[in-house]
């Protein structure tokens, strides 16, 4: 062992009574792609991801434009570029979420 065990057995190798968790084999692994399939099919599941997806992209858009104007892109012209350019971007992006959450309702 890498490290001694003294006789507090104060150690991050001392681990009396515990068992290594593991996924439970009557429900299957959590990760796996069937288990994320089968949630996919729930409305909840499809709206948080849709959510998650739109929000990450309009944040992450909104914190590069103004990280592009603190590196020196300044102007008003430049700014309204970005702004058209970006939130263009974000807006595509989160269409193209939208598409595969309604994917299995709407369109087949």
């Amino acid at each position: 062992m890498a490290e001694e065990i003294g006789s507090t057995h104060e150690s991050l190798g001392y681990n009396p009574g515990r068992e290594t968790v593991h996924a439970d084999p009557k429900t299957g692994d959590p990760a796996a792609y069937v288990t994320f399939a089968a949630h996919w099919r729930e409305p909840l599941v499809r709206l948080f991801f849709f959510a998650l997806i739109g929000g990450s992209l309009f944040h992450g858009t909104h914190r590069l434009k103004f990280m592009l104007v603190d590196a020196g892109l300044r102007g008003p012209g430049i700014e309204a570029a970005l702004d058209v350019i970006l939130n263009a971007i974000a807006i595509v992006g989160t269409l193209g979420a939208l598409y595969y959450a309604v994917r299995g309702w709407l369109f087949v």
